[in-house]
């Protein structure tokens, strides 16, 4: 289990839209608890990256002897962050997890990822700007291939 432990350690990484997400969240005041469902060896990864300095809870799967979809995770967390289901919010990927929250009072919203580097299927991140760090102007469409805020083509290139 020890080089299990150093392998995720040296290997696992985030999204890169995960922190300042968290730090948005946090400068406004929101209570943040992260739920995972996972192994022993997480808390020390949530640790490594800052997850826990910036969450007021970690409601781990491991420790808390139940796991996402069930209701139980869903409420250790509400209970520890002192929040009501329906003033509560849940952000997932898992079309499950996030059926768990609907059914345990809780909103939820669903993320859609298209590849590592925490932008979106439509090239924006949780900010709304495209790697480009521009806002396009409504009605404007996102590249799809180069994530900027305007088209691409033969004689607008990347």
């Amino acid at each position: 289990m020890r080089q299990d432990q150093e392998l995720l350690l040296a290997h696992a990484r985030l999204f890169d839209d995960v922190i300042p997400f968290l730090r948005w969240l946090r400068d406004r005041g929101i209570k943040v608890a992260i739920v995972s469902n996972c192994a022993e060896n997480t808390r020390p990864l949530l640790v490594k990256h800052g997850i826990d300095a910036l969450a007021d809870t970690l409601v781990l799967s491991c420790e808390v002897r139940s796991a996402k979809p069930a209701a139980e995770i869903f409420r250790c967390a509400l209970d520890r962050l002192g929040v009501a289901a329906e003033a509560a919010v849940f952000v997932d990927d898992q079309p499950a997890y996030c059926a768990g929250s609907v059914a345990a009072g809780i909103r939820a919203v669903q993320i859609v990822r298209a590849d590592l580097d925490g932008q979106g299927l439509d090239g924006r991140g949780l900010d709304g700007r495209g790697l480009d760090g521009q806002v396009p102007a409504r009605g404007t469409r996102w590249c799809g291939r180069c994530r900027r805020s305007r088209p691409c083509s033969p004689s607008n290139p990347a």
